[in-house]
């Protein structure tokens, strides 16, 4: 069974840089949907491992300019097999706009190969107000910045919005109807700044380590840099800057909150246990809404416990845990991950010094207005249990200072569905970004704006 912590794994790999300089360039953009090649195309075309099926191939991007086409098959870039889609989206990483490159790939059997230079990523644009790229720089590290200002504003109030756990950029210069982009846009829409920074070495940041590899505190490190630098900008009112916190930017928002203090902080579809109390729930909860019987939610509930005990608290090997824990990675489907230091989508230690943050210390800590919210379908959240609590313990020492609210047929991806089992199928079926791109649930903005709005 996969288990569904995040919906924004990879739906499209537009491609991370992880260079050096000092003025950020923009990050290389290939510009294909990339898909592993089936076994029966593989075995008829290539006769060996490599290769990774163009989907899509899209316009104005490096892919198009040298020549390929929808339904090719990517075999390599600079002599570099192209294994499979993470190891492509590494391979790129390394390059920036206006690096030569040569892409070899096959067409009907027929091998093909055309060098050139790597075209960047375009701009986003807005139809509500002005997007502004910048930098954040400190300690060698250089992260992309985005601030979207609100059309007929001076010094409007301010969302930093922090996003969830992937190694993703949150620039959606091709998809502006995806659902994590509309949230921006209803932001905007309402009179209020949307500023967002990607992290250490995704999209045009850059850094010495790559965000695969990364620990939570350094990660934690590059959205409290983020912060101070938006309260030095003189375009926004630096009195009126709230936090939104998605998934696990829910996580991030309480412990940066304790330490900068802004005017309001709201998350979505977040935790406040330890990581290692929520894993524990997310497996059961999850075993059931996927239809397991009762016994096997059990079994696997009891497999979970010693399993991320070891991982998160002993911290022992990748080999170790698949020697103990076989019947459990099973189960999640992990083995591959495992075996290279990754557990769904980062690396071992990213979890690790996750769970050793005390996300309750940092609500407690935070002296300013909260608002939780959760979806009715989120089966990422788990239940509503989380904002619940968060509303209970910021209350316990400062009264009437946080609220929670649930949003009807909401899920983890601001995606409106009208039934747990529609969600269920779309996401077994593969058609969840079907859904990411069509049906937006506008009730999370509304909510948050309409709280907003009480503070300025």
């Amino acid at each position: 069974m996969k288990i569904y912590i995040s919906v924004f794994l990879a739906l499209f790999f537009f491609l991370p840089n992880l260079g050096g300089a000092q003025t950020l360039k923009r990050s290389a953009f290939l510009g294909i949907q990339m898909q592993p090649v089936p076994d029966s195309l593989r075995l008829s075309e290539l006769g060996y491992r490599n290769g990774v099926l163009a989907g899509r191939v899209f316009p104005n991007s490096t892919a198009s300019e040298l020549g390929m086409e929808s339904g090719d098959i990517l075999l390599s870039i600079d002599d570099k097999d192209a294994v499979e889609p993470r190891l492509v989206t590494e391979i790129i990483a390394s390059y920036e706009a206006g690096d030569e490159v040569v892409l070899k790939w096959l067409r009907a059997g027929k091998s093909m190969q055309q060098s050139g230079k790597i075209l960047g990523r375009p701009l986003e644009t807005s139809e509500y107000g002005s997007v502004t790229y910048g930098q954040v720089d400190y300690d060698g590290t250089s992260l992309r910045s985005i601030m979207m200002l609100p059309e007929g504003k001076t010094k409007p109030p301010v969302v930093f919005f922090i996003q969830g756990y992937t190694c993703s950029t949150t620039e959606f210069p091709f998809s502006q109807n995806i659902t994590l982009r509309r949230i921006m846009d209803d932001f905007v829409k309402a009179g209020y700044a949307v500023f967002r920074v990607d992290k250490p070495g995704v999209g045009d940041s850059k850094s010495d380590t790559p965000c695969q590899t990364t620990g939570f505190d350094v990660e934690l490190k590059a959205f409290t840099e983020g912060c101070k630098a938006l309260a030095k900008r003189d375009d926004i009112d630096a009195s009126n800057i709230f936090l939104f916190g998605h998934s696990m930017g829910g996580i991030v928002a309480p412990i940066l909150a304790a330490e900068m203090q802004p005017k309001g902080v709201m998350t979505y579809g977040t935790a406040i246990k330890s990581w290692y109390e929520y894993m524990i729930e997310m497996t059961r909860v999850q075993a059931e809404l996927f239809g397991n019987s009762f016994e096997r939610v059990e079994e696997v509930s009891r497999l979970a416990i010693p399993f991320h005990y070891d991982f998160l608290f002993n911290k022992v090997s990748s080999e170790t845990l698949l020697e103990r824990h076989a019947a459990f990675i099973a189960y999640e489907e992990t083995t591959e991950g495992i075996k290279e230091d990754q557990y769904i989508g980062r690396h071992m230690v990213f979890w690790q010094t996750l769970n050793e943050q005390n996300i309750t210390e940092a609500w407690l800590n935070y002296k300013g207005n909260v608002l939780a919210i959760y979806g009715e379908f989120d089966i990422q959240a788990l239940n509503s249990d989380h904002v619940k609590a968060i509303a209970r313990t910021v209350n316990s020492v400062h009264p009437n200072h946080a609220e929670y609210a649930i949003i009807p047929n909401a899920d983890h991806g601001f995606v409106n569905f009208e039934t747990m089992d529609e969600q269920m199928e779309a996401l077994n079926s593969g058609q969840y970004g079907k859904y990411l791109r069509e049906a937006y649930h506008e009730g999370v903005a509304a909510k948050a704006i309409t709280w907003m709005d009480r503070f300025r």
